[in-house]
């Protein structure tokens, strides 16, 4: 036997009263008076101990009285078999990613799937436990709560950016109810067709899932896709060209859609028009006036779904591009000439010998050029210097058989492959990589014919580390790569006349800007919430202070990591995905502004197709579950009635039990001359 209520049981310790009741009732002297005591102490005699086993008999009824009635109260209940789990336990999730916000017949389908839940559990059976599950999946879900505290629990749910697959939600349940001889799974959600792949290799053969499907009155959205800018970097009087991406989720075409433009001194009207069910970039150009930082927001208007209106970016103006260009045994001087054509190029040009520290760290770009043989120190500068993401161009000069190895060590720690032999043969240009994001921005049309004799003699490798091949030659060599694990390349050939002519076309100085461009070290426009986990910051010192991030609404201070003048903020925390929201905020340490960012919500919640009832129940029979059934809301106010095995309930007959006892008692006093002593 079990107690719905056992903390009810501590009462059992007033069962002292009636016990002390007795003792100070019936142990009171009546006087009478007699003019001899013969006869009484004959009578006293023979009654003693008839009146004892009467007192006994009262004091048994009493105490069974209040045994009875404090066991009523805590509900006991009889279990058919106590050795197996209870599974009179029923796990309730409730879906509150942003697609629940759209509108349902009686409103928010949130709100319409939270008092759904909340009138099943009140209509439910005394004693029920229940698990109230969300998208955070948290520890504290695990907890079985009884009808108040679930109610609670669902009052306190809030839409969250955080988005599950129905199979992780089915999964996690499964993981939490594994000693249950049977768990109930109640699935409250839209069950759009991104998160419903449920996973038909895994049996659940000892789950029931009840799903409550909520349908939105209608499927129309229209939202910000993602915003985007042609160049990689912004500098100040210079033409910016924004690409904004609308989608359009209605079954109907939409004429002057208006979206609002406002950053910093920047606020612009534009109208679209968008075929239904379809994408469009719209382009806008502007002058770009900040000297710093910009940042704002693109709003769209649609009032089928609120979430996605606006899409937050921020991004800052980059006033040089620092080249240091390092002259070794074999120099070009034709790459200061190409830099040296625009005065964003800050050029910083050195002997290799005389190259330290401070001539590395502040620069952005780094060019060894002819380099044939390096030092250990050096070396280690270099390898340094690629840690904290920037970048580094290597042209080889003529290389002597007896270098090669200590070249190699440099090549080696940089992720590249390692210099084998001279190739004199093959060596016309075969193809460049159009489809890599180097190449990308140079070509706006394809070169047909690529074979170019332009190059004598090329270096072969010995392939160690994976690469991204950029420029390739007739014998299956790479001429120009890039090493795939930090932002180092490699021309593979020597810019000396002997070996190639590569200097007079116009890959040369496109290659050499394109480089510079790349090295940039800054932020993406925004961070994407669920996507991007973390953001790297440059330049910071060790500090034990912590980062704050934080706008006029929020302060949250993530989990970071500081490694090489690195450091890494981690967003894909459960506490931060919980709390934050989308916008843009500023990042602080000991008060110190480090950088801006912003944060947006992922437009996979904007995504408006849906299963219907038949394919999510198609979907939950390929589960191989107990039992499951799909219902619509819209079609039943209550629709559900789980099967459990009611335990069998005997307050009732505890409460009866002390009534039958009352009346004993009233009738041993009452008919067995037990009448309390009255004083005289």
């Amino acid at each position: 036997m079990t107690f719905t209520f056992p903390s009810i049981l501590w009462a059992l310790s007033l069962v002292i009263i009636p016990i002390l009741f007795h003792l100070f009732h019936f142990k009171k002297n009546k006087t009478l008076y007699f003019s001899s005591l013969t006869f009484l102490s004959i009578i006293e005699n023979q009654n003693k101990s008839t009146k004892n086993l009467k007192h006994h008999l009262i004091l048994l009824t009493r105490i069974l009285i209040f045994v009875c009635l404090i066991i009523s109260f805590a509900q006991p209940v009889i279990k058919e078999n106590a050795n197996k789990p209870s599974s009179n336990a029923i796990s309730i999730y409730i879906d509150n990613s942003f697609s629940m916000s759209k509108l349902g017949v009686e409103g928010e389908l949130f709100s319409q799937a939270k008092e759904n839940a909340k009138n099943y559990i009140i209509k439910s059976n005394r004693g029920l436990k229940f698990k109230i599950i969300t998208n955070e999946l948290s520890s504290i879900q695990q907890n079985n709560l009884n009808k108040a505290e679930a109610i609670n629990a669902i009052d306190e749910i809030t839409l969250s950016p955080i988005s599950r697959k129905l199979s992780a939600i089915i999964d996690w349940n499964k993981s939490i109810n594994e000693q249950s001889k049977i768990n109930n799974l109640i699935l409250y959600s839209d069950f759009q067709k991104n998160i419903s792949n449920f996973n038909s290799k895994t049996k659940y053969d000892q789950t029931n899932i009840y799903a409550i499907k909520i349908t939105p009155t209608n499927e129309n959205n229209l939202y910000i896709d993602s915003v985007w800018f042609n160049n990689p970097y912004h500098i100040k009087n210079i033409q910016n060209e924004m690409n904004i991406q609308i989608q359009n989720k209605n079954k109907n075409d939409l004429k002057n859609i208006e979206i609002d433009i406002d950053l910093k001194g920047i606020k612009r009207t534009l109208f679209t028009d968008i075929n239904s069910n379809s994408k469009k970039i719209i382009s806008f150009n502007y002058l770009e006036t900040e000297t710093k930082n910009n940042k704002g927001k693109i709003t769209v208007n649609d009032e089928q779904c609120l979430f996605d209106n606006s899409y937050y970016l921020n991004y800052n103006i980059t006033k040089n591009i620092n080249v240091l260009i390092m002259n070794c045994t074999n120099p070009c001087k034709n790459i200061k000439t190409v830099y040296e054509l625009d005065n964003f190029y800050s050029i910083n040009e050195i002997d290799q010998k005389s190259a330290n520290n401070n001539h590395i760290n502040n620069s952005d770009l780094i060019i060894l050029n002819g380099i044939t043989e390096i030092s250990a120190g050096l070396t280690q500068n270099l390898i340094d210097f690629t840690d904290k993401g920037k970048s580094i161009i290597i042209f080889p000069g003529v290389i002597e058989s007896t270098n090669i190895s200590k070249l190699n060590t440099l090549l080696n720690k940089l992720k590249l492959p390692e210099f084998n032999s001279i190739s004199e043969n093959g060596n016309s240009l075969k193809s460049i990589n159009f489809n890599t994001d180097f190449f990308k921005p140079i070509f706006k049309k394809k070169p047909e014919d690529l074979n170019i004799q332009l190059i004598q003699k090329s270096y072969s490798t010995l392939t160690n580390y994976p690469t991204i091949p950029l420029i390739k030659l007739q014998n299956g060599n790479s001429l120009f790569l890039k090493a795939k694990q930090n932002k180092t390349y490699l021309f593979l050939s020597s810019l000396n006349k002997d070996f190639s002519n590569f200097i007079s076309t116009a890959l040369f100085p496109s290659i050499l800007l394109r480089t510079a461009e790349m090295s940039l070290e800054y932020l993406p426009n925004s961070i994407i919430l669920g996507k991007n986990s973390f953001i790297t910051l440059n330049n910071l010192k060790t500090s034990e202070s912590p980062i704050h991030i934080t706008n006029d609404e929020i302060n949250i201070i993530p989990q970071t990591e500081l490694k090489n003048n690195l450091l890494t903020l981690y967003l894909g925390e459960l506490e931060i995905l919980s709390n934050i929201k989308a916008g843009n905020f500023n990042i602080f340490q000991n008060e110190k502004l480090l950088n801006e960012i912003s944060i947006n919500y992922d437009r996979k919640e904007s995504e408006t197709e849906y299963l219907n009832e038949n394919q999510v129940n198609e979907k939950l029979n390929n589960l191989h579950t107990n039992k499951n059934h799909t219902i619509d809301l819209k079609n039943s106010e209550f629709p559900i009635q789980l099967e459990l095995k009611k335990h069998k309930e005997y307050w009732k007959h505890f409460l009866i039990l002390s009534l039958i006892l009352i009346l004993v008692e009233i009738f041993l006093l009452k008919f067995w001359g037990l009448k309390p002593n009255k004083k005289k």
